[in-house]
């Protein structure tokens, strides 16, 4: 970029398919940045979203900094959030349960309806509890409003676009 500037060609647009934080990638750029640009990123610690777990996404990244001595990635972040909503989904999907089958391991509990047993009285496997948690779940995170897109399977049906 500097050396596009320097010869006095400026671009109107770039598109940068890997590239820092948005914010850090403007301050680098001064007066030789093009007038529009695109990236693949999808957070910065800039952006206004805040929840219950990590705060705000300044919060999270200084939280974040403090634990591994660097800045997150989107990538990181991503990772993050992800994990916030599979961990409210599986709260969700077993806290009107017991397990009345002593020993009964993870893969029993998510594949054998009868090992566990739940408040409502259609029996589900702890699978389909957890993909029904997910797919009502609308979650507000420091990455920003999580969910799962209703007209996606997740591994129930092949998924088709169409």
């Amino acid at each position: 970029m500097e050396l596009l500037h320097t010869r006095k060609h400026y671009l109107k647009a770039a598109w940068f398919p890997r590239a820092p934080a948005p914010s850090t990638l403007w301050a680098n750029l001064s007066q030789a940045a093009p007038e529009h640009m695109l990236t693949t990123q999808s957070w910065d610690p800039a952006l206004p979203y805040t929840g219950s777990v990590f705060g705000s996404a300044a919060n999270y990244s200084t939280l974040f900094q403090q634990a591994f001595q660097h800045e997150p990635s989107p990538y990181a972040a991503s990772a993050s959030a992800t994990f916030q909503s599979l961990s409210v989904a599986l709260q969700e999907a077993f806290e009107a349960c017991s397990l009345p089958l002593p020993g009964a391991g993870a893969h029993d509990i998510l594949r054998n309806s009868s090992a566990i047993k739940c408040s409502e009285h259609a029996p589900k496997t702890g699978y389909e509890r957890v993909l029904d948690s997910l797919s009502r779940q609308s979650l507000d995170t420091f990455y920003g409003r999580v969910g799962v897109l209703p007209c996606c399977c997740i591994a129930r049906a092949p998924c088709m676009g169409g």
